[in-house]
């Protein structure tokens, strides 16, 4: 066992603790070291024993797996309970709350105290999901929505308004803005959004930086303005509730057929 790998030594520790007859089995991240196969072992097991009657404590930072094993679920923040519930509700509070970074929606009712100068202030900013009610979760098949409003203090100004999306390695995504050329623009309230279709961003956590130029020129840049979570999806898995490679994850149409 001294030359075991950390996921040989919990592969062993796994098989042990699910084969003694005991009324509590508790299982601690079980699935983040294993390949399919032990992932699919370890699932028909803890199912297993819970169709017996006895009970299954899953600890896991993986919400997919938690979505398809758990009714219940409990999220812990700091040794506190925040959440205790159906699993659909305490996933959906803890994708929705503002634990990181920016958060999903931000407001300046005040103008003096928004972020900007004497040509531009921001007033809102916000990511939500399309057709859902206000700080519903986004997953991995669900379009979704950034936008922000600004004030134009500068008549004339070519306004050209951008967002760049960057994943939790600091990587980018994408940075995106309208397709129409600048045209002038009369002082007052502007909105931008953009949509984001579904089956084409893998999960993780994301930043949104904001950015207004005229002409080249940038009035307004603020890194980090948002950020917010998109959650996993068990379509399209098939049982493996390992981490899905790559930056973006499109599903694209793919055609499987037999030649011979």
């Amino acid at each position: 066992m001294k030359r075991y790998s950390s996921g040989m030594y919990m592969r062993l520790a796994f098989a042990v603790a699910a084969h003694l007859d005991t009324d509590i089995l508790l299982v601690d991240e079980v699935l983040a070291v294993g390949d399919y196969k032990f992932q699919q072992k370890c699932l028909n097991r803890m199912d297993s024993i819970a169709h017996d009657g006895r009970t299954v404590i899953f600890i896991s930072h993986s919400l997919i797996a938690i979505r398809a094993i758990c009714r219940r679920a409990i999220w812990l923040d700091r040794g506190t309970i925040a959440a205790d519930g159906p699993t659909a509700s305490v996933i959906a509070r803890y994708a929705g709350t503002e634990h990181t970074g920016g958060g999903i929606a931000r407001d300046w009712p005040d103008m003096d105290k928004a972020p900007g100068n004497a040509a531009v202030r921001l007033r809102n900013a916000r990511v939500e999901a399309v057709g859902a009610e206000p700080g519903a979760p986004i997953d991995v098949r669900q379009s979704f929505a950034m936008s922000f409003e600004y004030d134009n203090l500068r008549e004339g100004a070519h306004l050209n308004a951008g967002l760049v999306v960057t994943n939790e390695d600091g990587v980018v995504i994408f940075d995106a803005g309208p397709n129409e050329e600048p045209i002038a623009t009369a002082i007052g309230r502007r909105h931008e959004r953009c949509v984001v279709p579904g089956d084409l961003m893998n999960d993780g956590t994301y930043r949104v930086s904001v950015e207004v130029r005229d002409r080249g020129e940038v009035l307004l840049s603020i890194p980090d303005l948002l950020t917010f979570e998109i959650l996993d999806n068990p379509y399209g898995r098939f049982g493996w509730y390992g981490k899905w490679e790559g930056a973006v994850r499109p599903r694209l149409d793919w055609t499987s057929e037999k030649l011979t």
